[in-house]
């Protein structure tokens, strides 16, 4: 269990166990002497692609691994934690769940689980150990133990483009004696399998400098990681961008400033492929850099080498951007459609990562009922145990299954980023880093890099409460634009506080992706430009990192650890702070994108449903996050400072003055001072000191930005006043002063 986890409290627990206390499932102690069969209907046959040729009945002595999922045991306590996680009025606000509690509280019972298990023993099948989490069971068999334990033929097919693969001819059966238990069974078919969401530019000019890699100075607090002059000038000639141009474009430049590099956090990546390690050494060393990377086996061996480059991308998009964290890379090369879910369910089970990016996906229409049950299930795990998980939205734009191949115009989301407590994250791209007005939705359609972000409503999921909370409190703001002619109301989304009933939305938020505004990447030993929504995720989750890991959070008093960026607040805050968000000048927070589509052409479609507009659209969701204030005058928060605060209950809410020094100065005169208190923070243009008139109606005759060097002291220079008595209070990051007890202001003189 990592720091940060709490033990639910008695009342905390109790109210969870009682909230789930009708969903626990019941599984009889034995079965009867003809236990009947239950057709597991999400489990159902595969839909095979136009073009599949039958080759004939996969051969029965060949052994398969598969996933028996399970369900939960209690599934209302689950979702009722996971709802209050970031509502600051629930019992469970910021309640984390510890790794060694999730399974007992929430998973099915041990004797419910060793039913399962004997069952599946019984029917001829090999069941291995229980998930930790009590999420699945994984088990092996020959295709013909398989064949007969669930009543179905395993048929080989060559599929367009000459891959062979094996599908099940019909929904698996079950005894009905554990059907109550069974989620679903996953990987009794290869025909789809996920695959990465990044692509090698098409074409790059030489750069100048060729041979060895450069190696850059060292890392600078004052910028962060800067990039060697050969990543450099690989940018210039592919008009793309290195990591600290990205940084600065997002403007983290502030935290690396105050020594923020993600350090003491873990982020984990999900792939398929393998890395080659002097690939990831020659980033580093042209960017003066030294990030852990560990290479964790799930499943079956990726191999060796370097790849198609997603591991590449991934591993050092993230170092480059928060080189002070280990990167947990999960390995698996399992064919089929369970590997994604199995990594996912590993990162959950080890709990010793904070962030979790996927990159690789997999359009809804083709991942099936049973797959997207799985996901929501781990993902909701993730959430309670406050992993942050972010996911590629796809690049085939609104048409997620369109691969290039053959035209397929039907709209469908790419999983599992369109899973919910995950941040979907969708792409854009821009003409210049650092001139927020370029940056537009990706729509590479017919260029020489194509492919489009992803984006669209959900062919079966619901939107989860987070993400719509007006329709759950209306006294909430409606986020501009979320709710639109684009939304799709369902019966089956339809709950008591929610009266629409929408699907799920996505993506959540966005960042560049574009073939125009490639990456620069070190791949098979030379520069290179990779592009898609995989670079936005490792960026984003190179962020999420930086933002648990700013001192922001540690400045406000949170002490639950490492973990406050989850879609459950930014939405929350967003909807509260809407106007803010949306009509300040300039952005902050996030960068509302409003130009641009994600019709990808090339698949057919030509709808132009999903445009980029004011506020939450389908191809950018809610915007590109901006971490900290970009420069002098303003001190807008950031997402680093509004997501800390959001949780810290005792920190930045409550910035309290305790007093000045010297407290009576001479009129006209500008003076140097230091203020004390608490809440303050060491980051640049971060505090300000205001001063007021004392009266009904306080007015300001002078501010003056605060040099902070701890959470209890500013040096300040107090500008000349007239005069008279002042309330001088102090502002963080443009956060008012407390009002619920504490002391926000002292009294200053001036004498003449």
């Amino acid at each position: 269990m990592h720091r940060g986890k709490y033990r639910l409290t008695a009342a905390a627990a109790a109210v969870a166990i009682a909230a789930g206390a009708f969903a626990a499932v019941a599984i009889p102690s034995s079965a009867g002497a003809a236990d009947a069969s239950v057709a597991l209907a999400g489990s159902a046959a595969t839909p095979l692609p136009a073009g599949a040729v039958r080759l004939g009945a996969l051969a029965p002595t060949t052994g398969l691994t598969f996933d028996v999922t399970l369900k939960l045991g209690n599934e209302a306590g689950l979702d009722a934690l996971v709802a209050g996680l970031a509502n600051p009025k629930s019992p469970y606000f910021g309640r984390f769940v510890g790794n060694d509690q999730f399974g007992p509280e929430f998973g099915l019972s041990p004797a419910a689980i060793a039913r399962v298990s004997s069952t599946l023993a019984s029917m001829g099948l090999h069941p291995g150990s229980v998930d930790p989490d009590r999420l699945y069971i994984p088990v092996t068999g020959t295709a013909a133990a398989v064949e007969r334990a669930f009543g179905v033929r395993l048929v080989s097919y060559r599929l367009p483009g000459g891959r062979v693969a094996y599908a099940n001819s019909a929904a698996p059966k079950i005894p009905a004696s554990i059907a109550p238990a069974i989620d679903g069974v996953l990987g009794l078919d290869t025909v789809y399998q996920p695959h990465a969401l990044s692509h090698q530019v098409s074409a790059t000019s030489t750069p100048k400098r060729s041979g060895p890699v450069a190696v850059s100075p060292a890392v600078s607090a004052a910028h962060g990681p800067t990039a060697c002059n050969s990543a450099t000038d690989q940018a210039i000639a592919m008009h793309g961008f290195t990591a600290n141009q990205l940084a600065a474009h997002y403007e983290m430049t502030s935290l690396y400033k105050v020594s923020d590099f993600g350090l003491g956090l873990s982020v984990a990546v999900a792939e398929l492929e393998p890395n080659l390690g002097t690939d990831i050494k020659g980033y580093e060393k042209c960017y003066g850099i030294s990030t852990k990377v560990v290479n964790t086996k799930v499943g079956k061996s990726v191999g060796t080498g370097a790849g198609g480059g997603e591991a590449a991308l991934d591993i050092e998009n993230i170092a480059g951007i928060a080189p002070g964290v280990t990167i947990d890379d999960y390995q698996d090369g399992q064919p089929g459609i369970t590997p994604l879910y199995d990594i996912a369910a590993k990162v959950a089970a080890l709990d010793r990562d904070q962030v979790f990016s996927i990159s690789y996906g997999l359009c809804e229409i083709e991942s099936g009922t049973a797959l997207l049950s799985a996901y929501q299930t781990v993902f909701k795990t993730l959430n309670a145990k406050g992993i942050t998980t972010v996911a590629a939205s796809g690049d085939s734009g609104s048409t997620g299954c369109f691969a290039g191949s053959s035209k397929s115009a039907a709209l469908s989301p790419t999983a599992p980023a369109s899973a919910t407590n995950v941040f979907s994250v969708g792409g854009t791209t821009m003409t210049s880093a650092g001139v927020l007005s370029n940056e537009v939705a990706w729509n590479g359609s017919g260029n020489a890099n194509p492919g489009a972000t992803g984006g669209g409503v959900s062919t079966l999921l619901c939107m989860p409460s987070y993400q719509d909370l007006h329709q759950q409190d209306s006294s909430i703001g409606q986020i501009t634009g979320l709710i639109s002619k684009n939304s799709v109301a369902a019966a089956s989304c339809k709950s008591g506080s929610d009266r629409n009933g929408y699907r799920r939305q996505v993506p959540d938020i966005s960042a560049n992706a574009g073939g125009s505004s490639p990456y620069v990447v070190f791949y098979k030993n030379k520069w290179t430009g990779f592009y898609g929504t995989s670079a936005a995720t490792s960026l984003v989750a190179a962020e999420a990192a930086l933002i648990d890991a700013s001192p922001f959070c540690s400045a406000l008093g949170w002490n639950a650890g490492p973990h406050v960026m989850l879609p459950q607040a930014l939405y929350l805050e967003v909807a509260v702070n809407n106007a803010l968000v949306y009509l300040e000048t300039p952005p902050t927070l996030l960068h509302d994108i409003t130009k641009g589509n994600n019709d990808d052409t090339a698949s057919g479609y030509t709808g132009g449903l999903y445009p980029a507009t004011t506020g939450y659209d389908e191809a950018t969701g809610l915007g590109t996050p901006l971490l900290t204030a970009k420069d002098l005058p303003y001190f807008d928060p950031g997402m680093a400072a509004d997501m800390c605060h959001y949780y810290a209950r005792g920190g930045l809410g409550r910035v309290s003055t305790h007093g000045v020094s010297p407290s009576s100065v001479k009129a006209s005169t500008a003076v140097a001072a230091t203020v004390t208190g608490t809440g303050f923070v060491a980051i640049p243009n971060a505090n300000l000191a205001e001063i007021l008139t004392i009266s009904k109606k306080p007015a300001i005759v002078g501010v003056a930005w605060a040099t902070c060097a701890s959470h209890t002291s500013c040096k300040v220079k107090l500008p000349k006043l007239k005069a008279g008595k002042y309330h001088l209070e102090m502002l963080v990051a443009d956060y008012l002063p407390c009002t619920d007890g504490c002391k926000g202001y002292v009294t200053l003189t001036v004498h003449k």
